[in-house]
């Protein structure tokens, strides 16, 4: 089972571009805060992320650099030699969920985004 959920903030502004398919394409990367015990200074991991189609378009829509965001998806790695013959390998999340998380809203309001 490959499956990963990560919550965190947008480290910069969503970039999309359309594939030659039309179909939509965003990549961005967040910061995950990873919990410490009190006192301790907590640390952050930082993940690319890809999105595709319809979600996509929501994160291009909703999301700005510093936003909140919830990702659910799945872990691709990918292999390649460098220049100088050595082996690299990239792991990124392909997003196939979003959610929107630390937002308030009054009733009748959209989301303050």
């Amino acid at each position: 089972m490959n499956l990963v959920a990560l919550m965190g903030n947008l480290t910069r502004d969503p970039e999309t571009r359309i594939a030659e398919s039309g179909t939509s394409v965003t990549k961005f990367s967040i910061a995950v805060n990873e919990f410490r015990r009190k006192g301790e200074e907590s640390v952050a991991s930082f993940f690319d992320c890809v999105a595709f189609g319809k979600t996509s378009e929501l994160i291009q829509t909703y999301f700005t650099k510093g936003k909140p965001i919830a990702v659910t998806g799945r872990l691709k790695q990918d292999r390649w030699n460098a220049e100088d013959g050595s082996n690299r390998s990239k792991i990124s999340i392909i997003v196939e969920k979003v959610d929107f998380v630390g937002f308030k809203e009054k009733e009748g309001d959209e989301p303050s985004y």
